[in-house]
């Protein structure tokens, strides 16, 4: 089977805080309609995939249609009558990390405070979660064709946004770059 990281797409999200429900309810929709689109483009039908999936056919189009949500289990059956394995990331609903595509945050449902350049930091790290940013990169999308002189300006950027965002965590690789994870971003 083919992998489909779940932390990626931004499942697990916690029930607790409006904030947290308003971005479950958008990275769930994201996640249905990613699943729709993998269905038509491999070509299977509706019929097809629900025997897979171990639902009815009236089941699998309400999912497609927005008119029922699917449990985790259910998505997980979904994705492998497909021929994909979703990998969810699990999270403590008591500590989980949101960011939007603006580069906003927010923990525990809670929004953090963060200075324009930390949220163009956070707004690039989030937009690919697990994988490394070169520093090169974040450099000029930080700072254009004027980036300061050597390293520290970003290092002391991560640093705050290390505090200010536990649970997640952002990883410098020497050298090379960073990456965040312990992440839900919206795309």
């Amino acid at each position: 089977m083919r992998p489909f990281d779940l932390n990626h797409e931004g499942v697990g999200c916690s029930e607790t805080h409006e904030f947290g429900r308003q971005e479950r309810r958008r990275t769930m929709n994201s996640l249905i309609l990613k699943l729709r689109e993998l269905r038509e483009q491999t070509g299977q039908l509706v019929q097809a995939t629900s025997k897979k999936c171990g639902v009815s056919a009236d089941v699998l189009m309400a999912w497609e249609s927005g008119g029922q949500q699917p449990s985790a289990d259910e998505l997980v059956k979904w994705a492998a009558g497909l021929g994909f394995e979703l990998t969810p990331t699990p999270l403590d609903d008591q500590h989980v990390v949101y960011v939007d595509a603006e580069g906003n945050a927010a923990v525990d449902g809670k929004r953090v405070n963060l200075t324009p350049k930390e949220s163009r930091a956070l707004q690039r790290l989030a937009r690919t979660p697990g994988q490394l940013v070169p520093h090169a990169q974040l450099l000029r999308h930080l700072y254009g064709n004027n980036p300061p002189p050597g390293q520290t300006a970003v290092r002391g950027l991560m640093a705050k946004l290390r505090r200010q965002l536990t649970p997640a965590k952002i990883e410098g690789q020497w050298g090379q770059g960073y990456i965040i994870s312990g992440i839900v971003a919206e795309s």
